[in-house]
């Protein structure tokens, strides 16, 4: 906070996070404190888009490796695997897609 001399020699208190223009002063900080809030809630919702999607990347790989190994024990073939194999391929590329846009 600092008092500048305003129109007709007037105090003005000004903090650092305002202004006056014309005979109006417009507080940045009550803005800035709402959009912070707003960040903090994008991140943790990032965060957990983050965390779900790798839980199901491993959730996808792990059950390839599980029935690959069960079919091989009873010699059968695993209809799903294809399904599996194409979801992860499509995660991949999105994967990489993403990563060319930040």
């Amino acid at each position: 906070m600092k008092i500048i001399k305003g129109f007709e020699n007037e105090d003005i208190i000004v903090s650092d996070f305002g202004e006056w223009v014309g005979k109006n002063y417009i507080d940045y900080k009550a803005e800035y404190k709402r959009n912070q809030k707003f960040i903090e809630i994008l991140l943790k919702e990032n965060k957990q888009l983050k965390d779900n999607w790798n839980k199901l990347n491993e959730f996808l790989k792990s059950t390839i490796k599980e029935n690959l190994e069960w079919d091989k024990k009873h010699d059968c073939e695993w209809q799903g695997y294809n399904a599996y194999s194409e979801l992860l391929i499509k995660m991949q590329e999105i994967e990489q897609g993403s990563d060319s846009n930040e």
